[in-house]
Order: structure tokens, then sequence, then C-alpha cells
């Protein structure tokens, strides 16, 4: 199972590579850029770059400038590979012990969705969806106002995704969930949409509720008051 190894470690350098942290790159900097051989080999005996160096097997000063591409891979090497080896090999034996690797090697792409940032986009139909409408019983004098409410709900959404308001879709799971992006796994319990007497949203984002008002006959109203009322925890939270 090596070869496996091997591929999961070349998968995961690859991706920490595209996310070096600044504080790296202000490591490397001085190396990478230096101009002459004696200024390479004084920053080269920086106490933490002799360590490295050492770590690698590496020569600790360069004998010609030439050398600095060689420095430079073996500092990054030791950054983003050696020194997260064993826990990777941790990772891979706990995966190993519950039988999840297993699992990964015979459905890779649903682990991918699982264990991987999603960058897929919030879009109107998805934050409709993401929301289970709590709605009285037909035939209830509640029930036409309700389904008014859902209404202005879901052209807010449109609107929040078409860029005619100054709030996002993700400003509004933000406030109905506290997460900007629906977890890999779901919630712990579904999102629910009910409804409250008062003037502006509230939500319970341990009981991920989100209530919206039924208090208005036109949608510009709904609208501002669904803004007002977001912006405000928005600029709380900064």
């Amino acid at each position: 199972m090596a070869a496996d190894r091997e591929a999961l470690s070349r998968t995961i350098s690859e991706a920490v590579s595209r996310a070096v942290t600044d504080a790296l790159t202000a490591t490397l900097s001085p190396v990478k850029f230096a101009n002459t051989l004696d200024e390479l080999n004084r920053y080269l005996k920086e106490e933490y770059l002799q360590c490295i160096l050492q770590a690698q097997g590496h020569s600790l000063q360069a004998s010609c400038f030439d050398e600095k591409s060689k420095f430079v891979k073996a500092i990054l090497n030791y950054v983003l590979v050696d020194s997260t080896r064993y826990l990777l090999e941790e990772l891979i034996d706990g995966f190993k012990v519950v039988g999840v690797l297993d699992a990964i090697r015979q459905y890779p792409e649903q682990f991918l969705e699982v264990l991987c940032e999603n960058d897929t986009k919030l879009d109107a139909i998805m934050g409709v969806l993401i929301f289970e409408v709590h709605l009285a019983e037909d035939g209830t004098n509640i029930r036409p106002t309700q389904e008014r409410a859902v209404v202005f709900w879901r052209d807010f959404l449109q609107d929040c995704c078409d860029r005619e308001s100054a709030i996002t879709l993700a400003d509004v799971l933000i406030f109905a969930t506290g997460a900007s992006q629906p977890p890999p796994l779901g919630f712990d319990s579904t999102p629910a949409l009910e409804f409250t007497a008062g003037k502006f949203p509230t939500a319970n984002t341990c009981g991920v509720t989100l209530y919206i008002p039924l208090l208005y006959g036109e949608y510009e109203e709904f609208k501002d008051a669904m803004e007002y009322k977001i912006r405000h925890l928005l600029v709380m939270l900064e």
C-alpha cells in the first residue's frame, strides 16, 4: 500500500503548496531573492534554517550562488512534506482501523465532497431548498399571510442572488444558521423557515430556524426589513 501513501502524500503536498502561508513566504523570500553568495549564506545561517537543513541532510552553506534553488527546494520540502509526514501516516492508519480508507478508495468522488472544501456557489434555488417551510394547516386564517411571506422570501433570495440587494445569500445563511455554506455532512437538523409577528426577522442558530415577518403586505417593505436586520448583525460580527 506504499503506492497509496505516496499518491495521497503527493496530493496533499500539492494542495498545501497552493496554499503556502504568508509566514512561509516571508521565511523563504530572503533566501529566494538573495542576490549574492554572501547574502545567501548570511540568511542560511539563521538558526531555524540551519535546523531544517540538518533535518534534510543538506549542506548548511552554499558553495556557489547557483545552489540557491536547491536550498529553496530543500526548505519547502521539509515544511510542506517531511514535517507533516508522520501526521499523514497516522491519519491513514486511523482511516484504515475504522474501515474508512477502503471506503475512500471505493467511493473517491463522494468522499471528495465530504473531506474537501466545496466552492459551489449558493444560488436562490439552493437557498429555497435548504429551508423547510413550516406552514399552518390549510384553511386556517393565517395560512394566506404565511404563503405571501414565503413568496416574498423567495423573491428576496433571488434579489440577493442577482445582486439587487446589499445582502448576499451567504449573509442570509450566516444570519439563519451561523454558517456561510451548508456543511458537507449537512446541518444537525433540517433548517426551518417559520414566521414572526414582529417587524424584523429573527433566528435561532442552535435550532437552525429562521423566522420571517408576516407584517408586510408589500415586497419592498419586507425586503427592507430583512436587509436592515441582517446587515445589523453583520456589522456586529465585524
